[in-house]
Parts: C-alpha cells; structure tokens; sequence
C-alpha cells in the first residue's frame, strides 16, 4: 500500500530479473531536488547492486552454489566413508 501524495517516486521499469518486472522506489525527501537524471542513474545503479548481491563469485546464485557445496560435501564424505572400510578390510584380512 502507497501511503503520503507528496512522495517522489522512481519507477524501474527493467530490473534484469526474471521475477520483477518492475521496481518502485521512494526518494529520500532531502534529495527530491535532485535532478531527475540523476535519480534514474542512482536508481538503476541501486537495482543493479541489488542483482550483483544476490550473486555468487562464479554468477551463480547463493541458493545453487549452497546445493552445489552440500552435494561436493556429500560426495566427499561418501568417497572417505569407502576408503577406510578398504582400509580395515585390508588390514583385517
């Protein structure tokens, strides 16, 4: 909900994600004299960070790079898990 007429309100029609189409921001009163270029500048600069924050060091997003390391930890694991019962087994046989 939209409270207060007297907010200046950037819209970013473009946000480069898949799942927003569009990005509402309030300016800061202080600033609302700003010129509007630079508000549209200082808007998709904003959008911008926010995309590159939810990114990995590879690209790749958080959620993904979190799945890929449980898998490689599994598999690690797996592998050590099998490596010590061939130990034992050859030092017991």
């Amino acid at each position: 909900m939209l409270r207060g007429v007297n907010k200046q309100i950037i819209e970013v029609n473009n946000t480069g994600n898949r799942y927003f189409d569009k990005a509402l921001l309030f300016v800061n009163p202080q600033y609302a004299d700003i010129s509007r270029h630079k508000l549209d500048i200082e808007a998709n600069m904003y959008i911008d960070s926010l995309e590159n924050s939810a990114k990995g060091n590879d690209g790749g997003y958080l959620k993904q790079n979190k799945k890929k390391g449980i898998i490689r930890t599994g598999l690690l694991f797996s592998i050590s898990a099998i490596l010590l019962f061939i130990m034992i087994y050859v030092i017991f046989l």
